[in-house]
């Protein structure tokens, strides 16, 4: 049984918006579920303050795609498939919040610690991206197709650094965009932002792959800046230790409650301030 890994739709208390229900009801596309992101991002209330996210990006991959029967090899051999969490799934959607400007810059000033800025930005959107796979899981369920979507924290298993479900590999097979030197999804707004999934018995198109690298380290070009942004310097070698990247977010946790402020395991100097940070760069 997996049923514990998941946020049915059907948990969240707040009642799904009919009125946008309603106006998108005669078309069940990418541009109904964008519609729904975006009015959740409209209608949140952070007390960070504005000007926090850009437009969302969203794309569809079919949850029969062969790539998903990879990821048991290449995340984890018990990766799950789209049909493990909502039965005879037919597409998996993945949509990102990129973060705005401010946000990247501002996570400029230390070449180590996180700015307090992307700290908060980090933990809050991690809160919002679920809220908002829920409401979309909760519209398409109004519609009479079942959906469902993952938390990090269900799925996330500490001892190993490994997820039953990786957004990541996820929005590399629904079309995002494409992995950088910086283990990170380059999409057309760059990789500063976070990434969520919905499983769903809807069938939508799916959205067509780039056909090249966004990564100018791997398209061939000259590019260092994620490894040079690295406080540990983990970047320059061929196999990334995923380990001593999550020590030094433990560091950073233990400094960032030494001072009293919300202790998170947060870094982001690999996806900030880079040339792929807020746009694709090839």
């Amino acid at each position: 049984m997996i049923s514990h890994l998941l946020f049915r739709s059907n948990t969240f208390q707040q009642k799904p918006n009919h009125v946008l229900l309603k106006s998108y009801s005669s078309q069940l596309d990418l541009k109904y579920i964008k519609g729904i992101i975006k009015n959740e991002i409209a209608s949140y209330k952070s007390p960070i303050g504005d000007d926090l996210y850009r437009e969302p990006l969203v794309a569809v991959a079919s949850s029969h795609d062969p790539l998903f029967f990879k990821l048991k090899k290449i995340v984890h051999d018990k990766h799950l498939m789209p049909n493990d969490i909502v039965p005879h799934a037919k597409s998996v959607i993945s949509f990102f919040l990129p973060f705005s400007k401010k946000v990247n810059k501002s996570n400029k000033a230390d070449k180590i610690l996180p700015s307090e800025l992307w700290l908060k930005m980090y933990t809050e959107t991690n809160h919002l991206r679920e809220i908002i796979g829920i409401r979309v899981a909760q519209i398409l369920e109004a519609h009479n197709y079942r959906s469902s979507t993952i938390t990090r924290k269900q799925t996330f298993d500490e001892s190993t650094l490994t997820s039953q479900w990786s957004h990541k590999h996820v929005a590399y097979i629904a079309g995002l965009g494409t992995f950088g030197k910086n283990h990170q999804i380059i999409t057309k707004s760059g990789c500063v932002g976070r990434l969520q999934s919905v499983i769903t018995t809807l069938e939508l198109k799916p959205t067509k792959r780039p056909d090249h690298e966004y990564c100018l380290a791997k398209s061939g070009r000259e590019c260092t800046a994620c490894i040079r942004a690295c406080p540990n310097s983990l970047l320059n070698t061929s196999e990334f230790d995923k380990f001593a990247c999550y020590n030094r977010l433990r560091k950073n946790k233990l400094y960032f409650e030494k001072k009293g402020n919300l202790p998170k395991l947060v870094c982001g100097k690999c996806s900030t301030n880079l040339p792929c940070s807020l746009k694709n760069p090839i």
